[in-house]
């Protein structure tokens, strides 16, 4: 199938071959960073972004017309809008209840372990039999190409946890990619979809009740869909959380973020807050939010694009830490926010640990200055 492709960018495309079994490594981003007269003039075939787009599934993208009639839009190729993420169209997805009950992977009702190092959890359909959740003991280990549904009978009763996947520990280095993952709607996980997963890449997440995810040192997400947060009733929910004790760095760079509001099916009912560098004291947050698109309708209930908890004892106390927090070039609608930039602190900016750049109003074609105004 044919993948909708912007005007511009010259790229050389080779497309990744699944192998069943095989972990995939997502090599960090080389970014090549334009100037601000460029970011907001439009597509430029000079300049190449490491944007996802070479190692997109086939298929034809979620959303491929989410960023018509704006202003501007980003130049690069944006996930779910320019190329399909999820599960790759090629692959055969495989009965769960086939999983044998021992071993580094296995099976207990409903919920399967991941144990052992490198593990590979590859091409299942988790929403059958009303639903399976997975629970990782391992290290380095890797689910890919599965399907996850919680809007079945099983959504809450599955390990106690009311995850979709649950990793034991902060730092198991679990990379969870190419997967669709259906939180269910207001009625399903009592949670959020993820618990400590680490690599995030390829995934399209979507209808949480509550958070997408939490926790995790460090996290690295790029080049995933994530639509409607919080839908929930009475949610107060975050595209990702982060706790208390702990050293958090969380490196976010080629999302996508879709808050439906009055076109999607919840209305006016959602309630989340964007991506949130908050963690309670004493932690402390690191980190980079760049090079997103954000998109928040009318109605989508969505507190901010980002939030940043920089002082919460007192003025001369912070969270943040060196080298601190960039969050630059990204691309926002923020109709149904409330503010571009959220803090709960007496410093608004975080002095000068937390900087912003180049983050662009698409509604405008303006930048968004870093007090929560609209520019």
């Amino acid at each position: 199938m044919t993948i909708i492709k912007p005007a511009a960018p010259k790229l050389v495309v080779s497309r990744r071959k699944f192998i069943r079994g095989a972990a995939l490594v997502i090599a960090a981003p080389a970014i090549i960073r334009p100037s601000k007269a460029f970011m907001r003039g439009g597509f430029n075939s000079g300049v190449t972004y490491n944007d996802g787009f070479a190692n997109a599934p086939t298929g034809t993208a979620q959303f491929p017309s989410l960023l018509s009639g704006y202003a501007v839009r980003a130049p690069w190729y944006v996930a779910g809008v320019n190329y399909r993420v999820g599960i790759n169209t090629s692959v055969t997805l495989l009965n769960p209840s086939t999983i044998p009950t021992s071993g580094n992977i296995s099976r207990s009702g409903t919920v399967i372990t991941l144990a052992g190092n490198g593990t590979v959890l590859d091409s299942y359909d988790f929403s059958l039999g009303g639903g399976f959740m997975v629970s990782n003991t391992g290290t380095n280990c890797v689910i890919q190409n599965c399907n996850f549904d919680a809007s079945g009978a099983n959504a809450n009763t599955q390990n106690g946890s009311g995850n979709m996947i649950f990793s034991s520990a902060f730092n198991s280095n679990l990379t969870v990619q190419y997967c669709e993952l259906n939180g269910g709607g207001p009625t399903g996980l009592a949670t959020e979809i993820l618990h400590n997963v680490n690599n995030v890449s390829y995934c399209y997440i979507h209808d949480a009740p509550n958070d997408f995810a939490e926790y995790a040192i460090p996290a690295v997400w790029r080049f995933n869909l994530m639509r409607d947060a919080g839908v929930a009733p009475g949610s107060h929910a975050d595209f990702f959380q982060i706790g208390g004790a702990g050293a958090w760095n969380y490196d976010v760079q080629f999302n996508t973020t879709y808050q439906s509001g009055n076109n999607g099916p919840y209305g006016g009912s959602q309630g989340t807050q964007g991506y949130s560098f908050e963690p309670n004291s004493p932690g402390t947050v690191t980190g980079v939010l760049a090079f997103c698109t954000a998109v928040a309708i009318a109605g989508g209930g969505q507190a901010d694009f980002v939030g940043v908890r920089s002082n919460p004892t007192g003025a001369g106390n912070s969270n943040v830490v060196a080298p601190g927090i960039s969050v630059h070039d990204n691309y926002v609608d923020p109709t149904g926010m409330s503010s571009f930039y959220l803090t709960t602190s007496n410093n608004n900016n975080a002095g000068a640990l937390v900087t912003f750049t180049d983050n662009v109003n698409m509604v405008t074609g303006s930048l968004e200055i870093t007090n929560g105004a609209h520019s």
